[in-house]
């Protein structure tokens, strides 16, 4: 979903780390399901996005 999201903004992935103040990386990772995306990260983007935090959790399928 951050990948989306950010595509609608014609954002770089630098560009949304700026605004996040994390690296690059951190950006890349959490794109390719690499780094799990906190709450705290999720509120982050959900306010940068202007959507609910929820739409960047993904949750187990065996749940």
């Amino acid at each position: 979903m951050i990948v989306a999201a950010r595509g609608l903004c014609n954002w770089t992935q630098a560009q949304l780390a700026e605004k996040l103040n994390v690296a690059v990386q951190n950006v890349s990772e959490m794109e390719r399901g690499k780094r799990p995306v906190s709450r705290k990260m999720a509120v982050k983007l959900g306010e940068i996005f202007g959507c609910a935090p929820s739409t960047f959790f993904t949750f187990p399928e065996n749940l």
